[in-house]
């Protein structure tokens, strides 16, 4: 897999491969909320290789706890400085390092191998999560705003949204479009404008992150494969977030989902219905890869089998119009 740029922040290009996984969008953490973090991934197992974003040197390696939970409580924050820059950090973690202060590294370079720590929901692939940050702090405050360098779908939106199921693993399931492409396009609003999603819909931190936009209003909705499954909030230049509630700001709704997730508790319940022709789906992630651009989600404690594997499944999404509340 070749790598290439796929964000740049500050004078920062992060690079990976198209083939692997892309996500700026599908978490409720901060920075991703404000496109100043993404997640990227080439393997699909813990355990396996991490590689390098970006040239640098690593400057140092902090370690953090990720609290209480079902996995792994230590977790580390990898600080590189790049090369030509004094200021500029840019920090990895989800990764159990290979490397050490003092290491030079170039992309593609073993960072550490990828684990699972209790930031992460029982349906998360793999990843490194990355940010560019302002200084050598690496507060979540301090990173900057990426912008995504990968090439905008021409393609037409879906008119049905048809997978093939082509990796099963315990937690989740991942799939290529029939008509393949980098990722799922959207219409939005009555001039059905389009868009390229990334993000999650039927699970908890439900919400969508709009790439490649022009001209779009506050509440516009957006629909996929002819559904109209969010809402318009909050737009970053061509770059915007969608909500599954119309009524609900999107300060207000960020404020909630932070509050849901400081406490530990359960975030808003999902308002998006995921049906699919052959296998129980709690939800979708709307992935930016050119060989896997959705990933199915099981219920929590329940899996597939490999005979999922090579099934065409047709999906469907529904907003669900009754009031939802923390539970």
């Amino acid at each position: 897999m070749k790598f290439k740029p796929i964000a740049s922040a500050l004078g920062v290009t992060l690079s990976h491969p198209y083939e692997g996984y892309v996500s700026f969008t599908s978490s409720p953490y901060t920075p991703h909320v404000a496109w100043s973090a993404v997640d990227l991934s080439t393997s699909t197992k813990f355990g396996d290789e991490a590689l390098s974003p970006v040239e640098g040197k690593v400057e140092r390696i902090v370690k953090a706890s990720s609290g209480a939970g079902p996995y792994e409580r230590l977790d580390y924050m990898i600080s590189i400085k790049p090369r030509r820059s004094e200021k500029v950090r840019v920090k990895v973690m989800h990764v159990k390092p290979a490397v050490k202060a003092g290491d030079h590294v170039v992309e593609e370079d073993l960072l550490g191998r990828y684990i699972r720590t209790n930031y992460f929901s029982y349906h998360h692939v793999p990843h490194l999560h990355v940010e560019v940050c302002r200084d050598t702090s690496l507060r979540p405050t301090r990173a900057a705003p990426l912008t995504p360098l990968l090439p905008l779908s021409e393609k037409p939106s879906l008119k049905k949204l048809k997978v093939v199921v082509d990796k099963v693993e315990e937690s989740f399931a991942l799939c290529s479009l029939e008509n393949g492409g980098l990722g799922i396009t959207c219409t939005i609003g009555a001039s059905r404008r389009r868009a390229l999603l990334n993000g999650q819909l039927g699970v908890r931190a439900e919400y969508l992150g709009l790439l490649g936009l022009r001209d779009v209003e506050i509440n516009d909705p957006v629909k996929v494969a002819g559904s109209e499954v969010a809402y318009v909030k909050s737009q970053l230049g061509d770059r915007a977030i969608a909500i599954t509630s119309r009524s609900l700001s999107f300060k207000s709704w960020l404020r909630k989902l932070q509050r849901a997730y400081l406490s530990r508790n359960e975030a808003p319940k999902p308002r998006v219905k995921v049906t699919s022709t052959e296998a129980q789906v709690r939800g979708v992630e709307l992935l930016l890869s050119k060989r896997w651009q959705v990933k199915l989600i099981p219920y929590q404690g329940r899996s597939w089998g490999e005979e999922l594997r090579g099934k065409r499944l047709e999906l469907s999404l529904s907003l669900r119009r009754s009031r939802t509340r923390l539970s």
